[in-house]
């Protein structure tokens, strides 16, 4: 296997044929079966291309680029909005700035602060960004 990335329970495997991930994600099921008494998710498991972008912790994941996905995303515009409107706590918006910030949104926390100061939206609206988290 050319390289993998785990987060607690989330793991990305990644290889060069479609029939070499499939083999690595039978082998990682039984071993999580056998050994640890876990199931793998078959609606979790996804075998495509990195090209098509990889959800993965709430983002969405192509080569040299990372964004929100729209979940996510979403809930960042709400919790920055009540924030600018004063009903959100500080270790909420802390969190939200802290785990947007991995997606370059600098312009996205912005605008939204901006325009909730002003009452209006943010660029391209919320949630336009496609939405696709397992």
């Amino acid at each position: 296997m050319p390289g993998y990335v785990r987060y607690m329970d989330d793991m990305l495997l990644f290889g060069r044929a479609k029939a070499d991930a499939g083999r690595w994600a039978r082998e990682v099921g039984e071993f999580a079966r056998g050994r640890l008494g876990l199931a793998i998710k078959a609606e979790a498991t996804v075998l495509a291309p990195v090209c098509e972008g990889v959800p993965f912790l709430g983002f969405r994941i192509w080569p040299g680029v990372v964004r929100l996905d729209g979940t996510r995303r979403r809930r960042i515009v709400r919790t920055l909005r009540l924030a600018a409107e004063g009903d959100q706590e500080d270790e909420s918006v802390r969190s939200a700035v802290a785990h947007s910030a991995h997606a370059g949104t600098t312009g996205l926390r912005r605008s939204v602060l901006a325009c909730a100061a002003g009452g209006g939206r943010p660029r391209g609206g919320a949630g336009t960004t496609p939405a696709r988290t397992g």
